[in-house]
């Protein structure tokens, strides 16, 4: 009788012990991103782990990695723990270096903002830092092409800029020759796609739009575009009030000729072909319908019908 209490007393401790390792803290934070540095020792790591709340004991990490015969050999790098493991995996993964890094799809529409690529992003990689994005574009409005990217989760600021800067200067490399044989500079070009972008649906209206707007740009005439109001104000057209037309601004193009001083989104390929390659017609003027379709017009008088009839 003796003997078998004894055995079945270590089953349990064994069955506890076991337990133990297969346990994870409660709450566990999923898809969460934890850094180990190169040359932390393994009960940094191990701190490092528990703050984060990928375990409950540095103890049972350290005999887990003793179990697998490796608690020296730990691999630095950033690990993503998506769902709940227990210590002895956690310490499996350490030694073996596995990471569980993923490449996330991240669909960046045409016309975004900086900021609105920012958002998207922060969507998809649960750790990206918005604020140094942001701070670090803050000069490449216009030139982060909007495509579909796929990202790693740990995808620094820098690297989202450097990958969607190279396809921007990819595709402006495309255009190289008819941006040489153009009387505008380049960043006319990517500016008025930035506006052509948020005023026109479609590549037929974004070519004529192109072409008023560049007709009244060489003729010093007012632009006259709602847009510019929806990147400094974050207003719609219909949300603009009299005082807002009238707020002297270099982004205001009632109140100034020209375009203004930087782009005010991130064009796609079919704004910028339409900057290069406007439609010419005898229009001056055109809107967009509650209707959602594009009205041009002539003169100022068929403009005002135009919205008489199309904006009511």
């Amino acid at each position: 009788m003796a003997a078998y209490a004894k055995h079945m007393a270590s089953a349990v401790c064994i069955g506890v012990l076991a337990l133990a390792f297969l346990q994870y803290p409660q709450p566990f934070p999923t898809r969460s991103l934890v850094a180990i540095p190169e040359g932390v020792s393994f009960a940094e790591a191990s701190a490092l782990l528990k703050s984060a709340h990928i375990i409950s004991s540095t103890t049972l990490l350290r005999l887990s990695a003793g179990i697998i015969g490796g608690a020296e050999n730990i691999r630095a790098g950033e690990y993503l723990f998506e769902k709940p493991i227990g210590v002895l995996t956690v310490a499996y993964r350490l030694i073996h270096g596995e990471y569980h890094l993923e490449q996330v799809k991240v669909v960046l529409p045409e016309g975004s903002t900086n900021a609105m690529m920012a958002d998207s992003i922060s969507k998809k990689l649960p750790s990206f830092d918005t604020d140094t994005f942001l701070s670090q574009a803050h000069d490449r409005e216009g030139y982060l092409f909007p495509d579909t990217y796929f990202f790693f989760v740990n995808a620094r600021p820098d690297d989202v800029i450097a990958t969607l800067s190279k396809k921007s200067d990819s595709v402006l490399a495309e255009y190289a020759d008819a941006i040489a044989s153009s009387t505008r500079s380049r960043e006319e070009i990517v500016t008025m796609a930035s506006i052509i972008e948020e005023e026109a649906r479609g590549a037929e209206d974004q070519r004529v739009v192109s072409g008023i707007l560049w007709k009244r740009f060489d003729v010093d005439m007012a632009l006259q575009v709602d847009a510019t109001f929806a990147y400094t104000l974050g207003k719609t057209s219909s949300e603009l009030t009299h005082d807002d037309l009238q707020t002297d601004s270099p982004y205001n193009t009632y109140t100034r000729t020209g375009l203004p001083p930087t782009p005010i989104s991130n064009p796609g390929r079919g704004a910028l072909e339409a900057a290069l390659f406007p439609t010419k017609t005898p229009y001056w003027y055109y809107l967009t319908g509650t209707d959602g379709v594009t009205h041009f017009a002539k003169t100022f008088e068929e403009h005002k019908k135009n919205k008489e009839l199309y904006l009511q």
